[in-house]
This record gives structure tokens, sequence and C-alpha cells, in this order.
């Protein structure tokens, strides 16, 4: 890995924890003011999705390790433990309903997992391969942030605010861009390339949510 390489990874770290807790924290303060566009169901299907990325990032790192994969490793951690603590937050504001949305994003996810789990049935894929577990995060992040954008559309977004919209999307590219170099520097997987793919299309969902925030 070049110094180049090193400095960037390093830097793109540093604001990958940054966003995390800045992300869920504004959020969670927001939370006790509105509920507005909020959608329960989303926050505990992402949270679900980002143990499930920690899964593969620890079996990425197992079989290959190196200093750009344990990062990875660390942010998973971090998003996990701060969304966790971000669902509290709605949990303990007592003005949640949970909302015919909320209910469409929660069957669509289940839809999805269970097209996952039937494909790996009959494809013979253990519930613990890349693919497998890459395809349920897809189900439980991504599908749902198409949902959200309906939320959003029919309730207004003053419940997503502004830094929750700006990190959320730099928070993606703080994982993909060295995931991106770790590849390349410190050898590639399964795991890698699907950590990789489920990020990326998490990276399509969220930006479709931006201009749909963006124009109401």
């Amino acid at each position: 890995m070049s110094r180049t390489q090193r400095m960037t990874t390093d830097t793109l770290f540093v604001l990958g924890l940054s966003t995390a807790f800045l992300w869920c924290g504004a959020q969670a303060l927001r939370a006790f003011t509105t509920m507005q566009g909020v959608s329960l169901a989303q926050y505990t299907a992402f949270t679900i999705g980002f143990m499930i990325q920690l899964a593969l990032a620890l079996e990425a790192r197992r079989k290959t390790k190196g200093r750009i994969i344990s990062q990875q490793v660390s942010l998973f951690v971090a998003w996990s433990t701060c969304s966790l603590l971000l669902m509290g937050a709605v949990l303990l504001q007592g003005s949640y309903h949970w909302s015919a949305v909320d209910t469409t994003i929660a069957l669509v996810a289940s839809v999805g997992m269970i097209l996952t789990l039937m494909w790996a049935v009959s494809s013979m894929k253990p519930m613990h391969d890349a693919a497998v577990r890459a395809w349920i995060n897809i189900s439980l992040k991504s599908l749902p942030q198409f949902l959200l954008v309906a939320k959003i559309w029919s309730e207004g977004s003053a419940g997503i605010t502004t830094t929750a919209i700006v990190l959320g999307e730099i928070s993606i590219l703080t994982r993909l861009i060295p995931l991106s170099i770790s590849m390349k520097t410190e050898g590639v997987n399964r795991d890698k390339v699907w950590l990789w793919i489920s990020d990326a299309v998490n990276l399509a969902s969220w930006t479709v949510v931006i201009v749909i925030w963006f124009i109401k």
C-alpha cells in the first residue's frame, strides 16, 4: 500500500467513525422533536443489516488480514452500536405511531429475505455464504430505503435532518472507497466482494432518498 493510499484510507476511517456518531446523534435528537418521516421499521431493518455487514467484514478479515479491512470492522461495530441507540431513542419517544408504510417496509424486507433464503436452499448455499448474507443485507437496508421515499413523499421530511441526509451519503463512500483499495492492496475474497456490492446498492438507494428529500 502506498503512502497516499494509507493516508486516504486512514482519513476516510476517521471520517467514517465521525459520521456514524453524528448521523445517529442528529436523528436521535430530532426524534425527541418530531417523528415526521421517521420509520422505526426502517431503523430496525438497517440495524440488523449493519450487523450482517459486520459479520461479512469479520469473515473477510479472517481470510485476508490487513489494516483497511480491520478499519471496516470497526466502522460496522460503530454503526451497529449507534443504530441500536437510535432505535432506543425512537422507542422512548411516546409519540411514534406504527404506520402503513412501516408495515409495507417490514413486509418488503421480509419478502426479500424469504426469496434470498429460497434461492440459497435451491442453490445449496449455506446461510453464512457471503452472497446470501449480502442479499439479506440488501433486503434489510436498500429495499426499505426505497420505500422510505414513499413515507417522505406522503408525510414530509421534517423528521430527517439535513445532517443525516448528507452524512448518510458520505458514510457509505467512506466504506466503499477504502474497501476498493483493500481489494487491490490486501487481497480479494468473496466476503469483500459481496460486502462492496451490498454497500454499492445501499449507495444507490440512499441517493434516491436524497433526491426525494430535497424535493419535499
